[in-house]
Order: structure tokens, then sequence, then C-alpha cells
């Protein structure tokens, strides 16, 4: 049995023998139940369009549906309901708001780490692949290029179902094993910009002094950090946001200099300077 996952919001072109299906739980086509009563046994994976429940497997991030920060507090909240499980974000390459890049990075300012989710792309080079850095990269909201490795791709939206064309995913191997613990490894630090005292997020902007502040503030709540867990992310990189920093740093044995340059960006995403 191989490791595709085809879907349609028409069940019914959908053929047997696959390991799994992808469905959804809400929106104007709901069509898991009928997928468990068409394909029992196999596995269902259940998608929210709305983002309303936390019941379903994973979230369709797109235009239309939850944008990145919304996925990401998905995500967050179904760890809070589910601990243990690994989500499923749903999200192309390209879309501005909706992108993977951009969901990555919001899942990471909220503390999230690659071994506790699931990344699904969709990207149509009508060629079976899986998303990795040698072959799908795409950007964030700075125009920074950001590579990393997905846990499947639908490759395709033309591919011959039952009476018409339905989508297609290709797999991991790991993607229905249990979590295994991970990091941000792939997430490129040198393409995150050196931030210090003086600098502001402005209009416009990916929010970068912002995100700085939620993992600054994070890093000293879960390490006891009195000078980083209070921080406040208004945006703008001032003498608090400097000590906070500091504290960061000197706590995980960095250079103490208040600047976020690409080593305490890394201890922020993974725990490690790298």
């Amino acid at each position: 049995m191989t490791r595709a996952m085809p879907d349609s919001v028409s069940p019914g072109r959908l053929p047997g023998g696959y390991l799994a299906y992808l469905g959804y739980v809400d929106g104007l086509f709901v069509t898991v139940p009928t997928l468990h009563s068409k394909f029992p046994g196999r596995k269902v994976v259940g998608l929210t369009v709305t983002g309303a429940t936390v019941r379903a497997d994973g979230i369709d991030c797109e235009p239309g549906n939850p944008d990145a920060a919304a996925a990401a507090a998905w995500v967050q909240r179904k760890h809070a309901a589910s601990p243990g499980s690994r989500p499923i974000v749903y999200a192309d390459l390209e879309s501005e708001g909706y992108s993977m890049t951009e969901v990555i990075a919001e899942l990471a300012a909220l503390g999230i780490t690659r071994g506790q989710v699931r990344l699904l792309t969709a990207h149509y080079t009508k060629t079976a692949h899986i998303c990795g850095p040698q072959t799908c990269a795409g950007r964030d909201a700075s125009g920074a290029v950001i590579t990393f490795t997905a846990d499947g791709t639908q490759w395709t939206d033309e591919f011959a179902g039952l009476g018409g064309p339905i989508d297609m995913s290709l797999l991991s191997d790991g993607f229905f094993s249990a979590p295994v613990p991970a990091q941000w490894t792939e997430f490129d630090m040198s393409k995150l910009p050196v931030l210090k005292t003086g600098d502001a997020d402005k209009p416009g902007s990916f929010f970068h002094v912002h995100r700085l502040q939620a993992l600054t503030a994070l890093a000293g709540a879960l390490n006891g950090l009195h000078a980083a867990a209070g921080l406040t992310g208004d945006g703008v990189f001032g003498a608090a946001t400097d000590a906070a920093v500091r504290a960061v740093q000197a706590h995980y044995g960095i250079t103490e200099d208040g600047i976020a340059g690409r080593q305490t960006w890394s201890v922020l995403l993974t725990g490690s300077p790298g």
C-alpha cells in the first residue's frame, strides 16, 4: 500500500485501495463522515477550514480560511486540548499571509517545536514529491527565502479519480507515527534580521521585533529569567527588550551583548546556539 493520500470535495470520485484519505470536518464540504463510511478501516484525516473545532486532525490554511497566525493559534489550542498530539497544518508556498513559511514563523513564535506539528504543503508540480530544502522553498513576509522539509505534499489536483480529477498527496514514512521530539533545526537563522536597541517594527513589515519579544518572554518564563519573563511585545527594541535579550543570552552561555543575531535567534527557536 502506497503512502499516497487522495482527497476531493466529491467523495464519490475517490477510489479504494489507499492507506489514508483526506477530508473536511466543517465548512461547505463536510466529507469526513462519508469517508469513514466508504473506506472502513482506512485512516481518515480531517481538516477544519474554519478553525472552530479542535476535534479535527489539522487545519486548512489558505485564502478564505484561517491565516498563518490563526492556524498557529489553532495548533496551540489543539495541543492544550490533546496533549501529545501532532496537528497538521495544510498550506501552500506562496499565498501572502497564508504560506507555509509564515506558518512556520508563527508556530515558532508560540514556542511550538517542529516535532509537535505535521506540515502538509500544497505544491502542484504534477510530479509526486515531498517538499524539502533541495526541491522547494518559500519566502517569509520580508522576502527572505526559507527552506524546510514537509511531512507530506499535495502535488496535483489533476489525478485521475472515478469520473473526474481528484487531489493527491504523497506522505512521508513517518506521517502517521508517534511524535518525535525535534526543533526548527532547518529554519535558516541567517535569514532572520539582526536586531538591536533602536529597531522597531513598521506597518506592513513582518514584525520581527514583536516575534523576538514573544520568544524572549517565553524563554524567560520557561527558564525563570525575571528580566525576560515579563517582556511586553510592543514592537520597539528598547531598554526592556535589551535587558531581556541579555538575560536569555547569559542563560544559554552566548555573547551577552543585547543584540539578537544568529545565535540568539537559534537559542530562542531551538534551545541551542547551533
